[in-house]
């Protein structure tokens, strides 16, 4: 797969554009290749976040992993402050575990390399 890297970055791009766009403060992410899985976590604090953003960013990061579509599309992803494509950064993912409890959010993506 070509641009491995870049891809990666607009993932996290697209990520952080969202969680800062939530109002999402202190922002940790992780980083980490394990066996033949690239993993990447982030976790923040926000507060009162609705069931209904909830559901929506659970349901369209959730979407099956498309590599014909990443191979033609994943440029667009982080290009623009006002929206983000969080569908297209489900569809360059293998899985995703999303949590929030006691304003503390969780999002770990997994992707095969």
């Amino acid at each position: 797969m070509r641009h491995l890297r870049q891809r990666n970055l607009k993932i996290i791009t697209e990520i952080m554009n969202y969680l800062l766009k939530i109002g999402c403060e202190k922002i940790h992410l992780d980083y980490y290749v394990e066996q033949d899985n690239l993993n990447i976590n982030f976790s923040c604090t926000v507060e009162n976040l609705d069931e209904k953003s909830l559901l929506n960013m659970k349901n369209l990061l959730s979407i099956p992993r498309r590599s014909d579509i990443e191979e033609y599309y994943w440029e667009l992803t982080g290009n623009d402050d006002l929206d983000t494509e969080l569908s297209l950064v489900g569809m360059m993912t293998d899985n995703v575990d999303i949590s929030y409890n006691d304003n503390n959010l969780k999002i770990n993506l997994k992707r095969l390399i």
